[in-house]
């Protein structure tokens, strides 16, 4: 069975693993190394860029000097040692001990004198020059001088000793130094130093792997250049192949691929951006395997997280630009509002803050000669962006489509992905997509929207808005019925002075369903299945308002004969609907001027001051809201609570009546009541709203 690629930025380490068809290469690399006359040493150089896959195909050379007739591979870390003295100590103990491991009795003996070698080279760091001993620096250092120059003389005993051990041997030892190019400076100079020291032994060839750059600047002393160094002590350079475009791109894909089926797949993959996305934002990034790797490794976890809640295309750019270009990672979490903030967004004309450009304009600055990727980056995920970079303008009515696509261009969207943060309209959102799947089954949905909490529902439905264009016929006449009858147990909320009403915020939802059917008579026919299945007088007129012709209410879904039906009928309804039943209304005073205001050629329902206090109390109710006002070059919004007072008026036929109203209720004071009798008394006193003609709003309100 193959073996798994690694994962992350591990190498390769067989050539069942090679996805870069690099097996030729590393035959060949093998049969050079065989080939080479290494009686008086030799060193081997393979080069390659940082990330360009040297230790994978070093991995596969090892392999294949391993396979008969076998050459001896020894691998040396010079990451574990530090310091000349130890690394030279340390190098000879560690080939030693690998060769011991090998349980032949040549290179048992070889190991044995590659120790005393080691050791007679190792200086004499262990004297102590402090403490007690520092009034006998003197002697020590006679002493150390006596003892250097005995080891230099047994030095070079050993070292002939050692090397006609070597010469022996009927084939060379392959001594492998890799990720030279991970070390400082310093420590690259004492590697490359006790490679000279010890290239000239028989039978031994070093195969050294690092990057050619890295390494020429570190040995580069003193006028000297590295490239000179280097050549005196590399005898033969093998440069890593460049891995081509196309496969490297496939590479890419395979590990993308891997991610996704890591994860259990994903929901939300918007595939006409994808190929721009990819050769715009992700491909420019990444030069090598490791870059792959390291890209694949990160991103996975990323994935997991969010794969249902953002389109994958935007996790898979912001992922390149995190790992890649952290400095443009970090000026677009700070770019934000620039970043997702639509033309004329909130209003305010033509004007827009400055800073909104600034923050685009600094992600641009912040990639540097990578400023082509940004600019993609702005185009493909930010679209409001790119009226700060002079090119297309995105309004508003492109909110609705990011959100509902869950691109990061959406700000609740980009917040998610930076701060792992849901947003209250991104949780309605999310809940909103339950409700969606559950339109046609009437039943489902009103079960669902009536198990959240009491006010979030609202929110929910506002923002079923967001899929109008998916809209199932078959949901039209369920979802119609379950919107306005949920209509009379949904709270009021706190509003801006923009704000919709409940009211309008499902009505435009159920206005949006109905619009789905494009024929007449399919029209009628849902009609006449929705009205019968209302549970209260005021759900019927939204749905009758709606589809019928009064001027300012109706969107004329229906012909004019049957709309006038409609209305006919439903106004002798409300004319002869019990003061019981009425008083459960939600939306009364509304209800009870419809056949006067609305309905032509009615007679309009008059309120008796004999009628039930609880039904004046209701009614007083129905007609109050909150006038929202707000004072220029201020953000608080006014409320006070204000009477649909004309209308009230009429349908008591006159002021004095009013008068005899509020008596009736003061005699049922209770502090559920309290604000109804408040506010009526403030009328009946003589009170109006000085810059505020309530007939306009309540007239505006009856027919939005």
């Amino acid at each position: 069975m193959p073996k798994k690629t690694p994962a992350g930025d591990n190498p390769i380490t067989s050539q069942s693993q090679d996805e870069l068809g690099r097996v030729g290469v590393a035959e060949s690399v093998a049969l050079d190394i065989r080939s080479i006359d290494a009686s008086e040493g030799y060193v081997v150089g393979l080069m390659g860029p940082w990330g360009s896959g040297k230790t994978s195909l070093v991995n596969l050379v090892k392999e294949q000097l391993r396979a008969e007739p076998a050459l001896p591979v020894i691998d040396f870390n010079p990451w574990m040692f530090s310091g000349a003295d130890g690394l030279v100590n340390s190098f000879f103990r560690e080939i030693s001990a690998q060769l011991r491991e090998k349980r032949d009795r040549d290179y048992g003996a070889l190991a044995d004198r590659l120790d005393r070698y080691g050791e007679v080279l190792t200086p004499l760091v262990w004297l102590p020059v402090v403490g007690p001993w520092a009034g006998r620096v003197k002697t020590l250092t006679s002493t150390a001088k006596k003892f250097k120059d005995k080891n230099q003389k047994s030095a070079a005993d050993q070292k002939r000793g050692l090397s006609e051990s070597l010469a022996k041997l009927d084939k060379p030892i392959v001594v492998v130094v890799d990720d030279i190019d991970r070390l400082n400076r310093q420590e690259i100079q004492d590697v490359f130093k006790l490679v000279r020291l010890t290239a000239s032994f028989p039978n031994i060839i070093y195969l050294l792997v690092f990057d050619r750059h890295r390494v020429e600047d570190a040995l580069s002393e003193d006028g000297m250049p590295g490239r000179s160094y280097l050549e005196k002590i590399v005898q033969s350079g093998i440069d890593l192949p460049v891995v081509p475009g196309k496969l490297l791109l496939k590479q890419i894909g395979v590990a993308l691929g891997g991610v996704v089926d890591d994860v259990g797949g994903v929901d939300r993959f918007d595939e006409s951006r994808w190929t721009d996305v990819l050769f715009e934002v992700i491909v420019p990034l990444i030069d090598n395997m490791r870059d792959v790797r390291r890209y694949a490794a990160s991103a996975r976890t990323t994935v997991q997280t969010l794969k249902e809640k953002i389109d994958l295309v935007d996790l898979l750019a912001l992922e390149a630009i995190r790992i890649f270009l952290p400095d443009v990672f970090r000026a677009v979490a700070s770019a934000k509002a620039g970043l997702t903030t639509p033309s004329s967004y909130g209003g305010g004309g033509n004007y827009e803050s400055p800073s909104l450009k600034a923050g685009v304009v600094a992600v641009i600055e912040a990639a540097g000669d990578d400023h082509e990727v940004a600019e993609a980056l702005v185009h493909q995920l930010f679209p409001a962006g790119d009226r700060h970079l002079g090119k297309s303008v995105y309004g508003s009515d492109w909110l609705k489509i990011w959100l509902k696509g869950r691109r990061v261009a959406h700000s609740d969207v980009l917040s998610l992905y930076l701060d792992r943060y849901v947003t209250d309209s991104m949780a309605a959102h999310d809940r909103a997509e339950q409700a969606f799947a559950l339109l046609s089954d009437g039943r489902a949905l009103d079960h669902f929207l009536r198990s959240l909490p009491a006010d979030e529902q609202e929110d929910v439905v506002a923002a079923l808005e967001t899929f109008e264009g998916d809209y199932p016929v078959e949901a039209v006449v369920p979802a119609s019925v379950t919107l306005a009858n949920l209509l009379s147990d949904l709270p009021e909320k706190e509003r801006g002075m923009l704000g919709f009403d409940t009211r309008i915020v499902v009505t435009r939802v159920i206005l949006r369903l109905l619009r789905r059917i494009d024929d007449e008579d399919a029209m009628k026919e849902a009609v006449e299945e929705i009205v019968p299945q209302l549970t209260s007088l005021s759900a019927k007129l939204e749905i009758v308002g709606t589809v019928g012709h009064v001027e300012g209410l109706g969107h004329k879904l229906v012909s004019s004969e049957y709309g006038a039906e409609l209305e006919e009928a439903l106004a002798a309804e409300i004319v002869q609907a019990d003061e019981e039943s009425l008083i459960g209304e939600w939306d009364l005073l509304r209800l009870l001027i419809a056949p006067d205001r609305l309905f032509a050629d009615t007679t309009p329902r008059r309120i008796s001051v004999d009628a039930d206090p609880r039904f004046h109390e209701a009614l007083v109710r129905s007609a109050m809201s909150n006038m929202r006002s707000q004072t220029l070059g201020s953000r608080q919004v006014h409320v006070p609570r204000t009477l649909a007072w004309d209308s009230l008026v009429r349908i008591y036929d006159g002021e004095p009546n009013l008068a005899v109203v509020l008596q009736k209720i003061d005699e049922n004071a209770t502090d559920t009541n309290a604000e109804v009798r408040e506010v009526l008394r403030k009328y009946v006193d003589g009170w109006r709203p000085e810059t505020f003609d309530y007939e306009d709003e309540s007239s505006s309100a009856l027919l939005a």
